[in-house]
């Protein structure tokens, strides 16, 4: 792709030029209408079309985004934890290919001292070679398409990004304008290094990839030894991390030693000024720059670019809102009963925090909850009346039901799962009697899940009644599994708040697990042979946005049963209630009975495992629902209950029995 230089249009211009000592100090690079640097234009062509390796590690970011913090971590573990030589700069060590483009005079002198040309300065590293740049992708080197060395991208949540690129801006390109006005260059991309999610979003796009690293600045705010864990498995060095070397590292990383640390912190730069180049890293600092009006205005700016990508910022010091991408790392979570549990995370790491009686958090959620505003004035448009006891069940169309149907799996541990075709057949039924736009994906690796749960959120769901999600697989501590890998159900489920997908504001989100949630047994009466579905137990964030209803099949930390023939305990029970109640019962009601039928009409019979013999079983329903759900057309009176029997779904003890257990 070709790159195009022009100048700035008079009004930017007159702008930056009164913001900025260096006067016409910067050039619109186009076919993505950048703002960057004059200088960059020296050295650009040389950047893009520099070598790359595979063994290469770039360390990737918009400025004031944790870079410096990550970069240091990322080092290490990729040296071997050499504390001695990263006594050196780290800047030397990991030099920025840019630099030498970046700043004004006086800086670039300070740089041209220091490091000569930092793009030579890169390519005559010995290799691996570890590289930092601010670069948005168009500008990195082409090869990065092709090689695809190993990128970690940290990001951050854009209020307190642009607090931080504030004084950033003051320190070393001489800003001389307001907080205000820096905000306004701000939203309109007219900062150096351009528009922040013309930077971010090709690179969370990207986050699925083997080979990047997408990393948020609150994670390691919050639970700094989790992203250590995370980066090292990402770079293949996880053996690194004993309990001892782990305490040291994190100790290093330490936000009050990161500052005092010379090797990190620019001194040489910042004996120039007053203000610290490692400034204070709080989340939530924004609160202390920006009324109401302003963050407002972010926010409506973050929904506008953000919607439909599935990319969530955290604003709230005190809440942990999870993102979750590809690589692996580990988390201590608490579940919705409030129990703490420490397991092996295989996507994200936050420490889960819930207020005194709440439910839990719609992980990933959605922006700030203090800026509910925004899904008023800038997003959700009411289908239903402000008090109306009933969801308004009478648009066009139901709405679409996406079954994620496993199998069969590649991660070596998991066997198939016997009989989940039988529940993906009975569910496709009754859906389809319920009017659902019913489509069923069998054995679908993460990528793909994640690319069309992003695509079910950005369809436009205006005449649409609700929209279902049913998820029947193998399930682990605070997970599900895909064919390929593991991944939080907070995947499913976070693109259609309603700042991610308006349409569906104000209507039942519906999401249905089948899947272990523990390995702990429910003692009870004997009765057949079975299999499960999983063994580790599984704790989970809830949402605490409206509409949304979750089922899974059994409560956090119990198996989840399923028989070999006729399907699991908790489809074949579901199954039957919406085909018999469907149209007559609220949904509620008929969960309960739901329940009722697991509780009641299932039991385990494996004499031959006695630890697994005469073992029960109970769902459970966790919902932000504000109205009474039917799927009947006429939102009639609440009729009587049918009751189909279910002696013939009832386990055959003539069934083989298989145990599915991650660690048999």
């Amino acid at each position: 792709m070709q790159l195009i230089y022009r100048e700035l249009n008079e009004e930017v211009l007159q702008r930056t030029n009164a913001m900025f000592p260096t006067k016409n100090c910067f050039v619109e690079v186009l076919p993505d209408k950048l703002i960057i640097p004059r200088k960059y234009i020296e050295l650009g062509e040389t950047i893009r079309q520099l070598t790359v390796y595979e063994d290469d590690v770039w360390m990737v970011s918009y400025p004031r985004t944790g870079s410096t913090w990550a970069q240091e971590m990322v080092w290490l573990l990729g040296h071997q934890l050499d504390f001695e030589t990263a006594k050196q700069q780290l800047a030397l060590r990991s030099p920025m290919i840019e630099l030498s483009a970046l700043f004004s005079t006086d800086h670039h002198e300070w740089v041209a001292e220091a490091f000569g040309n930092t793009v030579d300065v890169v390519r005559n590293l010995s290799r691996p070679r570890y590289a930092r740049s601010h670069l948005s992708w168009q500008l990195l080197p082409e090869q990065f398409e092709t090689i695809k060395p190993k990128i970690v991208y940290t990001a951050r949540n854009p209020k307190d990004l642009c607090v931080s690129y504030y004084h950033y801006c003051k320190l070393l390109h001489g800003l001389n304008g307001s907080f205000k006005e820096f905000v306004e260059l701000f939203l309109a991309g007219h900062t150096p290094m351009g528009s922040y999610m013309k930077h971010v979003l090709p690179f969370w796009k990207r986050s699925l990839d083997d080979n990047v690293l997408f990393i948020k600045y609150e994670d390691m705010s919050r639970d700094l030894p989790a992203v250590v864990r995370r980066c090292a498995k990402f770079l293949n060095v996880s053996h690194l991390l004993t309990e001892a070397s782990m305490e040291r590292i994190c100790e290093h990383l330490k936000f009050d030693n990161m500052q005092g640390n010379k090797a990190v912190n620019l001194e040489a730069v910042i004996k120039q000024n007053d203000t610290k180049f490692i400034r204070n890293g709080k989340i939530g600092d924004w609160r202390n720059h920006m009324d109401a009006e302003m963050s407002e205005r972010f926010d409506a700016w973050t929904v506008e670019h953000t919607r439909g990508s599935g990319l969530i910022f955290d604003y709230d010091p005190n809440e942990s809102l999870d993102q979750v991408g590809p690589q692996g790392n580990v988390s201590d979570s608490t579940d919705a009963f409030g129990s703490n549990s420490s397991s092996s995370n295989a996507h994200t790491a936050n420490n889960y925090s819930y207020g005194s009686g709440a439910i839990g958090q719609l992980a990933n959620g959605c922006n700030n909850p203090s800026s509910s505003s925004v899904y008023q004035r800038y997003v959700a448009r009411m289908v239903t009346e402000r008090h109306a006891a009933e969801y308004n069940m009478r648009h066009k169309h139901r709405g679409m039901a996406l079954i994620f149907n496993h199998e069969h799996f590649e991660v070596p541990t998991l066997k198939s799962r016997a009989g989940t075709n039988v529940d993906c057949e009975n569910l496709v039924r009754v859906l389809k009697q319920l009017d659902f736009d019913v489509t069923v994906h069998k054995d679908c690796r993460f990528k793909e899940i994640k690319r069309l749960i992003d695509w079910a959120a950005s369809q436009d769901h205006s005449d649409n009644d609700c929209i279902l999600v049913a998820v029947l697989s193998h399930g682990e501590l605070g997970y599900i599994y895909s064919k390929d890998t593991q991944y939080k159900l907070d995947n499913i489920w976070s693109c259609f708040t309603a700042n991610h997908c308006p349409s569906l504001a104000g209507k039942p989100k519906l999401f249905f697990i089948q899947a272990c949630q523990g390995d702990r047994l429910d003692t009870g009466v004997t009765m057949a042979k079975t299999e499960t579905d999983g063994d580790s137990s599984m704790s989970y964030k809830i949402p605490i946005h409206a509409d949304f209803l979750i089922a899974y099949s059994t409560i956090p930390g119990f198996y989840s049963w399923r028989n070999t023939t006729r399907g699991s305990w908790f489809m074949q029970s579901l199954c039957a209630e919406l085909a018999a109640n469907g149209k007559r019962l609220d949904i509620l009601t008929l969960l309960t009975f739901v329940n009722q039928r697991v509780a009641v009409d299932f039991e385990s019979c494996t004499p031959d495992t006695p630890e697994m013999h005469q073992q029960k079983q109970i769902p459970c329903i966790t919902t932000m629902l504000t109205r009474i759900l039917r799927f009947s057309d006429n939102q009639a009176t609440i009729p009587e209950k049918e009751y189909t029997d279910m002696n013939n779904s009832l386990i055959d003890p003539a069934d083989d029995f298989v145990l599915t257990s991650l660690y048999s």
